[in-house]
């Protein structure tokens, strides 16, 4: 079964840019075949301007095909930006063997920048620059081995090979993935503790996510000892970093009052600050909903409330669908429209929400935004009981179901 990850690199290229003067000196260099000149010149053109390039990345884990489509964003200065000269400069120091630059030919194989894509040709330029022990080349290695992009098969063993020696090299997202590997178990033996200190390792080193990983070892007392205060310590700085998930727990932590006093004020800011950064966008967006219907850390507003329900069930958040169908069965925030409340029970109802699944089965019984029909009010209804609903057991057991 194909997985689809949509993902959005925003990037912020180093200002590369030269000064007239500098360029033609550099032209002159690179003409006479001077890789270092001809990389600089790579860098020079694609630092250049500010452009939106897409690429799809299929690799192959564990028998499935993982789809990966990533939107760049390059943002630089001046003309716009030629790829396809920056590749040709490029080309030109890679195939002297000049390892920075065999990098970003990779790079640009990889994602189609300035080149057709080929995911093999990338493979090949990051081997050549790995073996001159380029952290970075190293770290896309492992990546790759992990997702098997431009494999048959993903290798897990492998890639934990390529993720460590570019960490011993200093690669910090690579002594994440590392981490990540002991965490999990992949290609190796489950082990909470070295996993724990290849993330403080990253995590020491700046990296968010992992400060995030450190604050969820310390959460569960995986690998160290439990202490929500250090918990709470590390999600702060992985927040910091713009790091979602961690944003999320601390709102989760605020709420409940974990390690902290409780304050739905400050929960409510954590929770909605990591709408912008965190996977579970259906989930965050469910509780702001919630939020703004109780007032809870923030002023009563039905409106936003229903907004919030529908932004998560649009997530495919089963409860958020349910609760979106309330909002349409009640007339909250919106005209009452009991076909409308029937839709979006449905939804819910097909991924097993019991509540939606016993209103949809009573709707259908009452004939209230949809035909009358005794079988699927009957058939609905019994799935609720059978996932334990009270109201239609309660049902059931009356009309002796």
């Amino acid at each position: 079964m194909e997985k689809v990850r949509k993902i959005l690199l925003l990037l912020c290229v180093t200002p590369m840019l030269l000064s007239a003067k500098t360029l033609e000196e550099y032209v002159d260099a690179a003409n006479n075949g001077d890789a270092e000149a001809q990389f600089h010149l790579g860098k020079h053109y694609a630092a250049m301007g500010d452009t939106i390039h897409e690429a799809t990345v299929v690799g192959h884990r564990n028998g499935k095909t993982n789809t990966s489509r990533w939107t760049f964003r390059k943002k630089g200065q001046g003309s716009p930006m030629n790829d396809t000269i920056a590749f040709e400069w490029y080309e030109k120091s890679a195939n002297q063997g000049y390892v920075l630059a065999q990098v970003e030919l990779g790079f640009c194989y990889m994602y189609g920048l300035g080149v057709g894509q080929d995911c093999a040709k990338a493979l090949g330029y990051y081997h050549k620059a790995a073996e001159q022990n380029n952290a970075i080349a190293q770290g896309h290695l492992g990546k790759s081995y992990y997702y098997g992009i431009g494999m048959t098969s993903g290798n897990d063993s492998i890639a934990l090979c390529w993720y460590r020696r570019a960490a011993e090299n200093g690669d910090v997202s690579s002594m994440t993935r590392v981490g990540d590997c002991y965490w999990s178990g992949y290609g190796v033996p489950k082990n909470d503790s070295i996993a724990v200190h290849w993330y403080k390792k990253a995590a020491e080193n700046g990296d968010g996510f992992a400060m995030g990983r450190v604050g969820d070892c310390y959460w569960g007392g995986r690998g160290v000892p439990k202490s929500d205060s250090i918990a709470m310590h590390w999600y702060k700085k992985a927040a910091e970093k713009g790091n979602g998930h961690a944003m999320n727990r601390l709102g989760y932590f605020y709420s409940m009052g974990i390690g902290v006093q409780k304050d739905d004020s400050i929960a409510f800011h954590y929770y909605k600050k990591s709408t912008k950064n965190f996977f579970d966008y259906g989930r965050t967006f469910l509780i702001l909903g919630d939020c703004y219907k109780s007032g809870r850390g923030v002023d009563k507003d039905y409106v936003k409330a229903a907004e919030m329900y529908r932004e998560a069930a649009l997530q495919n958040n089963a409860e958020a669908q349910y609760k979106l169908g309330v909002c349409y069965f009640d007339g909250f925030a919106y005209p009452k429209d009991y076909a409308e409340a029937v839709e979006w029970w449905r939804k819910a109802a097909e991924q097993g929400y019991p509540k939606a699944q016993y209103e949809l089965g009573m709707s259908y019984l009452k004939g209230r935004g949809v035909a009358p029909d005794v079988s699927k009010g009957k058939y609905w209804v019994k799935k609720a009981a059978n996932r334990g609903n009270r109201s239609a057991i309660h049902f059931c057991k009356k009309k002796g179901w």
